[in-house]
């Protein structure tokens, strides 16, 4: 079997020009080391919460809850109570730990729930309002993790996000979501949350004060996880969805469970990758994905070529096609199967399957269907510290401010909408129909989020992760091969991205990452190539010698942050 090598010649010139660009980009990109802690958020004053806690003798578990609670107070479009979501954990012996704070179905869900009496398709009823929402995981997540490591008082770890829920100063960046949501607010909820006001649109800088979601995080502040899932205030919550449409029960709440699993290992080129399993894509996807990408030698393909987008797409098929076909909830799998599409036999088959020329056509991987990206919003935070404790979490509501569906301070998710919802249906992101990954009450929805620790020696040297639906997996491919390659890990950030999937059949390029030249190419060779404003918002940090180097995407739209001790 012949893969796409090259010759010395080849080899050098190309080891020429990546040194060039390495240098070019790194020389753009300096800063600041911690020794003591370091954090990566998607908002400046979540990442100071973190900040704060080590401030007071807090460890990274203890700045990760600070940062998560801290996001619910100030980005609220993505960061949650009522959300899900999963971390990865290295601890200071040297073992990984991987938490599943994902959402689950409500035990009255069905598979048809989202279908008339025709077997059709209700317009945004996985998406909007009650019907849409999963049982939410967060709490229970992050009061396991913080009863795992943590040393500083869950009371401690909180206060910083009640102090901001009491008031802050808006961004541009978040006053432009709540002016753009208001609407749709309104319509879903019938009334808007006392702070927002449809004709006095926010602007930067205006001071922001949600009482309600302050008293929501005082309670979970003194009681614990088990006043959310347990107590007057969850058979409040189960009464409120029931009665605007949504099939949760008191005992759905009392039955959630966060539950600690065996992260995914991948072996790549001498570097160890730990992230999520199911039912997260992502850690198969990975895998996936690197082992064809060492295959093809694809680390000796010039970044952003032609060939590279060709090739990147082509193996972005096949990870997207077993998705489809294979993924979902660990309880609905196929083991046996799971383990055949992560075997070297059956990726050698895929890697020889990619033409150096020919784009495969989708339907020679599956039963084609159409579909459209509609949506990619989720957040990501690291946190480090000295001792050797790294925490990467990606969190989620799942669309903009998830169900939309406000309830004393918080917006539900709207995660009902990653399962498989109606045969022939896509969901907003553009994933089709799948039968493993159908509603199943009780079961948890397939991801795409891929919290992830790169370890090298046997020591951790990055945290790192991102938003973006399904572009998560490719996001994070291209991050972690770019900087495998030598690039830096902010170096690799703020590279532009490329993403394929298996259907809608686009190469989604983001602006500027390749030139008009090269996209006229791609198109001449089949695809339909889309340019889009921004791939993700990248979160992570960096370690070298016991120094902590936080990166984020300062140069992308957002509010992503970076700071430490």
């Amino acid at each position: 079997m012949k893969y796409l090598c090259y010759d010395k010649t080849q080899l050098m010139r190309f080891f020429l020009l990546g040194l060039l660009e390495v240098l070019v980009i790194t020389l753009k990109a300096q800063h600041k080391t911690y020794s003591v802690g370091a954090i990566s958020a998607a908002h400046p004053l979540a990442v100071e919460a973190g900040v704060e806690m080590l401030r007071r003798g807090g460890n990274a578990i203890d700045a990760a809850v600070a940062v998560h609670f801290a996001l619910a107070a100030v980005y609220q479009v993505a960061g949650n109570i009522a959300g899900g979501g999963f971390a990865v954990v290295h601890i200071p012996e040297g073992q990984v730990l991987a938490l599943d704070f994902r959402e689950t179905a409500p035990m009255a869900a069905t598979a048809d729930m989202y279908l008339d009496s025709n077997g059709k398709p209700i317009k945004r009823a996985s998406l909007d309002g009650a019907p849409s929402v999963g049982i939410p995981g967060t709490v229970a997540g992050m009061k396991m993790l913080h009863d795992s490591l943590g040393c500083v008082s869950w009371q401690e770890c909180l206060q910083p996000a009640i102090e901001l829920a009491k008031g802050h100063k808006l961004t541009k960046y978040m006053a432009d979501h709540w002016n753009n949501n208001a609407k749709e607010m309104l319509r879903i909820n019938g009334q808007l949350p006392s702070f927002l006001n449809l004709y006095v649109p926010f602007k930067e800088g205006d001071w922001l004060v949600q009482t309600e979601l302050a008293e929501t995080l005082e309670s979970i502040a003194v009681f614990g996880s088990d006043s959310f899932y347990l107590g007057t205030f969850a058979q409040q919550m189960a009464e409120f969805l029931k009665s605007k449409g949504g099939r949760h029960t008191h005992e759905d709440f009392a039955l959630y469970r966060a539950l600690w699993r065996k992260p995914q290992l991948i072996s790549y080129r001498g570097y160890s990758i730990y992230t999520m399993p199911l039912p997260s894509a992502g850690g198969i996807g990975l895998h996936q994905f690197l082992k064809m990408a060492e295959l093809l030698c694809f680390n000796r393909v010039k970044p952003y070529t032609v060939k590279y987008a060709h090739f990147f797409a082509e193996m972005a098929k096949r990870v997207y096609a077993d998705r489809q076909r294979y993924l979902g909830d660990p309880m609905a799998v196929d083991q046996i199967e799971i383990q055949k599409i992560q075997s070297e036999k059956y990726l050698k088959s895929r890697a020889a399957s990619i033409s150096k020329r020919r784009i495969t056509p989708s339907d020679e991987l599956g039963a084609s269907q159409s579909g459209k990206i509609e949506s990619f919003q989720t957040t990501h935070y690291c946190t480090a510290d000295s001792s050797g404790l790294i925490v990467s979490i990606t969190t989620t509501l799942n669309g903009y401010f998830g169900s939309k569906l406000y309830y004393k301070g918080m917006f539900f998710n709207n995660e009902m909408d990653d399962f498989s919802t109606a045969p022939g249906h896509s969901n907003q992101f553009g994933l089709p129909y799948s039968e493993v990954n159908k509603v199943r009450p009780g079961h948890r929805m397939l991801s795409s989020m891929s919290p992830t620790i790169v370890v090298k020696d046997g020591k951790p040297i990055a945290a790192l992760g991102t938003p973006g639906g399904s572009t998560i997996i490719t996001n994070v491919f291209q991050v972690i091969e770019l900087m495998i390659r030598g690039w830096g890990l902010q170096s690799a950030i703020d590279q532009k991205k490329l993403h394929a999937q298996w259907l809608p059949e686009d190469l989604i390029v983001e602006k500027g990452a390749l030139t008009p030249k090269k996209l006229r190419k791609l198109s001449r060779m089949g695809y339909n190539v889309q340019e889009i404003e921004q791939i993700g918002i990248f979160n992570g940090i960096e370690i070298q010698d016991k120094k902590m180097i936080p990166a984020a995407d300062f140069h992308r739209k957002g509010n992503s942050a970076a700071g430490g001790l």
